[in-house]
């Protein structure tokens, strides 16, 4: 029972200002009996797609078809109704095929027991009573094996460690100091799966204690007000679309074996794919150097935002808010 997408794409919101694409020209193939991950950033189109796949979206070009049929078959000869009903017709046979679990499946439930809930699909698929019991029971025995404990030869052919299989010593942290282009580096050799993950810092000791304050109000304006290239509105989707987060931070710092060795750094931290890497540093750099401080309607928006914020910190928390102070 395969699913082919064909040069498939996906566009929320086509001809209008806020319109956004979230798939082009995808074409892939999920075959019987596979299981397939699909992994990315934050705003890569990954729900777009599983939706698609169940007919949840149409999509705005190619094709999507299950066992060589198209879910969405030419009708050019029928009428806006016929097409609609027919259309409606073949998703109900797609989705009796291709189910779909959303990130928080407690949520859908609805009926008041179990069984209704268990029932509530296989009766809108037209099955008989007899075969909705069956399926009913099927699934409470499932249940009632996953709960039950395991037997102590289950248990006994299970492999265990043992504390001699333990190593003693734990593993060092490897920080490799480099120079790149006149710049400090600290490196960490890790495995982190193909994302990068990275601190920018900058020290702040020319900085006056009276100033040091309003590092907090600066932080919040990089990545929330316009730049050269992007309007903010455009610059968080692009922020969404080439890193898994990037932030401004103000921290103060000690050194590990000396508390009273303290000095304040502003750092920009960031995660991206290892793919994403150039993108990921030119939009940083647009942010960092090429942001419009210029606009105070922008910046007296923020700072209200701000103020609304603290406010109801304060009466949600107000003795953390105290403590931090």
């Amino acid at each position: 029972m395969p699913i082919e997408l064909k040069n498939i794409s996906y566009t929320y919101d086509p001809g209008l200002p806020t319109s956004k694409e979230a798939l082009k020209s995808v074409d892939l193939t999920f075959r019987e009996g596979e299981f397939v991950g699909i992994i990315g950033h934050t705003g890569s189109g990954k729900s777009t797609l599983i939706q698609l796949l169940n007919g949840l979206l149409e999509p705005t070009e190619g094709t999507i078809s299950l066992d060589g049929e198209s879910y969405y078959p030419s009708l050019e000869k029928a009428s806006k109704k016929q097409k609609k009903r027919l259309i409606a017709a073949r998703l109900k046979q797609v989705r009796q095929k291709v189910g779909l679990v959303f990130q928080y499946p407690e949520h859908q439930l609805f009926e008041m027991t179990v069984a209704k809930d268990i029932s509530f699909g296989p009766r809108n698929m037209g099955l008989s009573e007899e075969e909705i019991d069956r399926i009913v029971e099927e699934t409470k025995a499932l249940k009632a094996y996953q709960e039950a404990q395991d037997t102590p030869e289950a248990l006994l052919s299970v492999p265990l460690l043992s504390i001699d299989d333990i190593g003693k010593e734990a593993p060092k942290a490897v920080n490799e100091v480099r120079s790149e282009d006149g710049t400090t580096v600290v490196f960490h050799d890790l495995v982190t799966s193909g994302i990068a993950y990275v601190d920018i810092r900058f020290p702040l000791s020319h900085i006056s204690n009276e100033d040091l304050p309003y590092l907090s109000i600066l932080k919040n304006l990089f990545t929330q007000m316009n730049t050269e290239k992007f309007a903010y509105g455009e610059l968080n989707d692009e922020i969404g679309l080439k890193t898994g987060g990037l932030t401004y931070e103000a921290a103060t710092f000690c050194r590990y074996h000396d508390s009273s060795d303290v000095n304040e750094q502003f750092a920009i931290r960031a995660k991206f794919l290892y793919g994403n890497t150039e993108e990921a540093y030119e939009l940083i750099s647009e942010i960092t150097n090429r942001t419009d401080f210029s606009d105070t309607k922008r910046i007296k928006e923020i700072l209200s935002e701000m103020h609304t914020q603290m406010q109801q910190n304060m009466v949600s928390g107000g003795n953390a808010t105290v403590a931090k102070r």
